[in-house]
């Protein structure tokens, strides 16, 4: 600052001599000198305390170069904004409580209460396998919550199978919030008849079927197979087909005419040859009556079952060691075992094959021996029995007790299945009870 002022004090006094000079005033021009040379020797005397003055004083910036101006302020908006970083999702593993292995009766509701651990509004699917597959059969929306108490009704298809699997899925799940495991778990359902025989007697199944139906026959053979072919050499009785010495011959003499290897018997190859089908080779002499009752079936019902196949037959042929359909017709034990069929009762070693061989034409007979039905007396029957007839302690006839004095029965008196009275068909042998 004080080399500002001495500059300036230096200029005026050049400007004032400067005017002194236009006027010529040389006086007022040398005292104007004197002055300044004077002054100049005051500053010059002065110069270097000054300078070291001026040099210790900081130096004051010009507001134009901006030196003192406010610091810059920084925008906010210009700062890069940091997202907090997202919470990790929770892991759950899935699991289902209270799906358990379950046998009970087929007449009952199949209910389980369960609760799924790992809920979060997925489907669950109930499933069953079926064919060898799994087929869902029922599907749920769980909860959107961690955890869901369901009570899972299972649809009837168990009822009627003893045995089967089912399954629950429910598929993983993957999201911003939660991972949940995949889960899978089976199961096995028994279904317990709501009747049952008691044990130590034959047993109502489920299903009955019958192998054996392409047997060769042969001297001493009966029933509808025989019937076929003693129809075709025009020999015999319709009622009372049996392969004799004459179906033998017969049959011998088809056989060299046909080029066949010549044995007497009838076998597939013989059986072709004389026009008939491969399917009636196997079937003809194996039928079985379509099952009626299922496992909510109850002992009324199976009874029922029973009886109603029986009227269904009335009318039917009396065939010797046959039994088949109604319109193919059987005797009497033949008749008895397709009634029997419709109930789910199949007797061992009794069937529609082994009745057409020699030896079981009154197959009536082995029922009365071998089955294990429950004996009753005679005075106690019910309807349902079945009553054996016969002379001495031989049996030779059976029949279905309706109730009432009357039977249901294939008898050869008229050739034909039809009701009757319970007397009347010789001596009683006794009664016993299928459903017991």
């Amino acid at each position: 600052m004080k080399r500002i002022l001495a500059l300036t004090l230096t200029i005026c006094m050049l400007l004032t001599s400067a005017a002194f000079a236009a006027d010529g005033d040389s006086s007022d021009l040398n005292a104007v000198d004197n002055v300044s040379s004077g002054q100049d020797a005051d500053v010059s005397s002065g110069s270097a305390d000054e300078a070291a003055d001026l040099d210790d004083e900081p130096e004051q910036a010009d507001p134009a170069d901006g030196v003192n101006e406010a610091p810059e302020q920084t925008d906010p908006g210009d700062e890069t904004y940091e997202e907090p970083a997202p919470a990790e999702p929770v892991h759950v593993d899935t699991a289902v409580d209270g799906f358990a292995s379950v046998k009970l009766r087929a007449d009952k509701t199949l209910t389980q209460k369960i609760t799924v651990t790992g809920a979060y509004g997925r489907t669950l699917s109930l499933e069953m396998l079926s064919g060898g597959k799994w087929v869902a059969k029922k599907t749920v929306t769980l909860a959107d919550a961690e955890a869901d108490s369901i009570s899972l009704t299972f649809p009837k298809d168990w009822k009627n199978i003893e045995k089967t699997e089912w399954r629950i899925v429910i598929p993983a799940l993957e999201n911003d919030e939660v991972v949940c495991s995949g889960f899978t778990s089976g199961i096995t359902v028994t279904s317990e008849r709501v009747y049952q025989n008691s044990k130590g007697y034959i047993q109502i199944k489920d299903k009955i079927t019958l192998s054996g139906g392409g047997y060769t026959l042969s001297k001493g053979y009966m029933g509808l197979k025989v019937r076929k072919v003693n129809s075709y050499f025009k020999i015999g009785s319709k009622h009372w087909p049996r392969y004799t010495a004459t179906t033998v011959a017969k049959v011998k003499a088809f056989q060299k005419k046909k080029g066949l290897k010549v044995t007497g018997k009838v076998d597939l190859k013989t059986w072709k040859k004389m026009g008939f089908s491969e399917k009636e080779w196997y079937s003809l002499g194996a039928y079985v009556t379509p099952i009626k009752v299922n496992r909510t079936s109850t002992k009324n019902d199976c009874i029922e079952a029973m009886i109603s196949a029986a009227y269904a037959r009335k009318g039917s042929p009396y065939v010797v060691g046959a039994s088949g359909t109604k319109s193919q017709g059987s005797d009497c034990s033949g008749f008895v075992m397709q009634c029997l069929y419709a109930a789910g009762i199949e007797m061992p070693g009794i069937n529609p094959v082994t009745h057409s061989k020699k030896g079981h034409e009154y197959e009536s007979r082995n029922i009365w021996k071998k089955a294990k039905f429950k004996k009753v007396a005679y005075k106690n029957r019910k309807r349902g029995d079945l009553i054996f007839y016969g002379s001495g302690s031989t049996v030779n006839h059976v029949a279905i007790y309706l109730g009432n004095n009357k039977i249901i029965h294939c008898t050869s008196a008229g050739n034909t299945t039809k009701v009757s009275s319970v007397s009347g068909w010789g001596k009683v042998i006794g009664v016993k009870r299928p459903f017991a």
